[in-house]
């Protein structure tokens, strides 16, 4: 299983009265632009094989919209958070 660049392989949850030290959940990131800067982050839980494969199919936050409303997509309903990230996106 690959991991995010420079992602740790565990996240402490302690703080928030979860375990200390937890294998950091498989995951991707799906970016809505072709810009640099600072990125609003949610949660979008993935319940099957299946809907982790539309996603990857998709490669896009309209595809990801798309499952979100399908039910039984395998895809739930994005959950805020006030993460964000720093990513700088180069087109190709």
């Amino acid at each position: 299983v690959a991991s995010c660049p420079t992602h740790p392989l565990t996240i402490d949850l302690s703080r928030i009265g979860g375990p200390a030290n937890i294998p950091l959940p498989a995951h991707s990131h799906i970016l809505d632009g072709p810009a640099g800067g600072w990125w609003e982050t949610v949660i979008v839980p993935v319940t099957s094989q299946s809907g982790w494969a539309a996603l990857a199919a998709g490669k896009s936050a309209a595809a990801m919209d798309a499952l979100e409303a399908t039910p039984g997509s395998g895809v739930g309903p994005e959950i805020p958070t006030n993460l964000y990230l720093f990513f700088n996106v180069v087109g190709r």
